[in-house]
């Protein structure tokens, strides 16, 4: 789906596998509450690459060069997994409370290479070049994450009573700036 307002888009509990969206006025690809994204390319687009609502897998995907590149700020309780976010002009992965963002890569986005709210988990996942690389509220688990060489910091929270266990950091401004 090329050059469209929304390149591609379902409402409720629709299904997108294995589709293109590139240079489309708004999203890439949207899809409202329940909705799955597999193994999807979206590049180009003048909002998020992958705009999903609460309740919605991603899955496999790769976004490039989009405003965001997966946004699921509707997203609560959403699952990202296995996706690749990189030359983003805002965020990289955006997930909402209760999210759990998993084995992803984030790089060269020019705001968090990952971020989430609050109750989420991220684990497994690298960010790196990023303006920062993963960024969580409150209440969050971070786990065997690898975050280097961000222009700020590489794991970097806003609250309180964040989880950290085994995450790696290197060549950032500040490694883990855990504001608890």
């Amino acid at each position: 789906a090329v050059s469209n307002y929304y390149g591609i888009y379902t409402s409720g509990r629709g299904y997108i596998k294995a589709c293109v969206a590139c240079r489309n006025t708004s999203n890439g690809i949207r899809t409202d509450t329940g909705g799955r994204v597999e193994n999807c390319i979206v590049e180009g687009n003048a909002s998020a690459g992958i705009s999903a609502g609460y309740g919605s897998i991603v899955s496999g995907c790769a976004a490039n060069g989009n405003t965001d590149g997966i946004l699921v700020s509707g997203g609560t309780l959403a699952l990202v997994s296995d996706c690749i976010t990189y030359n983003n002009s805002g965020y990289g992965i955006s997930g909402g409370t209760g999210s759990r963002v998993a084995g992803c890569v984030s790089s060269y986005n020019g705001s968090y290479g990952i971020s989430v709210s609050s109750s989420a988990i991220v684990e497994d996942c690298l960010a790196n070049n990023n303006s920062s690389g993963i960024y969580g509220l409150s209440l969050n688990r971070f786990k065997g994450n690898t975050c280097m060489f961000n222009n700020n910091a590489g794991l970097l929270t806003g609250s309180w009573k964040n989880f950290f266990e085994a995450n790696f950091a290197e060549g950032n401004e500040t490694g883990i700036n855990a504001n608890d």
